[in-house]
């Protein structure tokens, strides 16, 4: 049922006169949401310090800490070599493990940590006020969010409001079945789900 997670928009392939005669007089649907942008710094202010030092991957880099004169802790987690690898997994993945309550088995690969990337918080009152980046880093990765009791990284509720309504989208679109007979007309059981004859899946890669 949750491999619906990973199916976005079908598109249609007009391989023959009479595929795309069953389409020329019916609009397809289109799934107009737009998945809302977070940085990983707003997720990161006001969360407690003890959420760097057990982070899955700042853990494993080596942290350097001082005060400022004003009593400010600047946690500097430093990664000069390059050579670290984590795993890494798009978001709709880490939604499929939310949604589930339990690890992600979605899509996800190993990538190495960024060469010379120092993730650098300014912490006040055991409570994060900042964080940057400084170095040769690339943009945002959902990894290196805050991660929450169950070992997913948070989202936000608009985040997850974008995905229920996707789900919610797909399932309408291609309803779920055993077999083609579960189907409405003109549509074939492909891989759990109602699929439009000569219509080709893609994946999520957010």
């Amino acid at each position: 049922m949750y491999k619906v997670l990973n199916i976005v928009l079908m598109v249609l392939l007009t391989s023959s006169c009479s595929t795309f005669d069953k389409f020329k007089t019916k609009e397809k649907a289109v799934f107009q949401d737009v998945l809302p942008e977070v940085s990983n710094r707003e997720l990161w202010l006001n969360r407690n310090s003890d959420e760097l030092v057990l982070h899955p991957i700042f853990a494993s880099l080596p942290l350097e800490r001082r005060k400022t004169s004003q009593g400010i802790e600047v946690f500097s987690f430093q990664n000069s070599g390059g050579t670290q690898e984590y795993k890494s997994c798009n978001l709709s993945t880490y939604y499929y493990s939310y949604v589930k309550s339990s690890s992600s088995e979605g899509s996800c690969n190993t990538t190495k940590l960024e060469v010379k990337c120092s993730h650098v918080f300014y912490v006040s009152n055991n409570k994060v006020t900042d964080y940057k980046k400084v170095g040769q880093c690339s943009d945002d990765r959902i990894d290196f969010r805050p991660y929450d009791q169950k070992g997913i990284p948070v989202m936000t509720d608009a985040e997850k409001t974008y995905w229920d309504k996707l789900i919610k989208f797909n399932l309408a679109e291609n309803p779920i079945c055993k077999k083609t007979s579960d189907c409405p007309g003109g549509k074939s059981c492909e891989e759990g789900l109602c699929r439009d004859t000569g219509i080709l899946g893609h994946f999520i890669t957010e």
